[in-house]
């Protein structure tokens, strides 16, 4: 979907994850969100499918800069063979098992008791987004 600047607002994809494997839309401003995070943590972009919640990396062609993406975006979209997510290449998913709030900040717990991370330092960590498993679980911050 574009907007009035002929900007696309919203991508349809398709999850990556083989028990998923449906498509969804996502906003463009959580993929740049996704690479604000990525260009300060020297990360690929990461993003996550609203019904399975877990994480797929944009295309290493896409680039890290807001406005980069957006004219990156706007140019692909309509491209038949454009595959912009591509499965992490390590089975390194975890399921969250909560979160705790420190000092105003929430950091989520992977179900093996480690450390707990910020969501986007979660999602690289453990392919999970775990604020999308925890709301669709009945359990998400307040």
């Amino acid at each position: 979907m574009r907007n009035a600047k002929g900007d696309v607002e919203t991508i349809t994809l398709s999850c990556p994850n083989e028990s998923c494997e449906k498509d969804f839309e996502m906003p463009v401003k959580e993929i740049h969100k996704a690479a604000v995070f990525a260009a300060s943590h020297g990360t690929p972009i990461a993003i996550s499918c609203p019904n399975c919640c877990h994480v797929a990396i944009l295309s290493s062609e896409a680039p890290k800069n807001p406005d980069d993406l957006q004219e990156w975006i706007n140019t692909s979209v309509d491209d038949e063979d454009w595959l912009p997510c591509l499965p992490l290449s390590v089975q390194l998913t975890r399921e969250p098992n909560g979160y705790i709030e420190e000092a105003g900040d929430i950091l989520y717990t992977p179900g093996d008791g480690a450390k707990g991370l910020p969501r986007r330092e979660y999602m690289m960590a453990f392919g999970f987004d775990p604020l999308c498993w925890l709301t669709q679980h009945g359990r998400a911050p307040k």
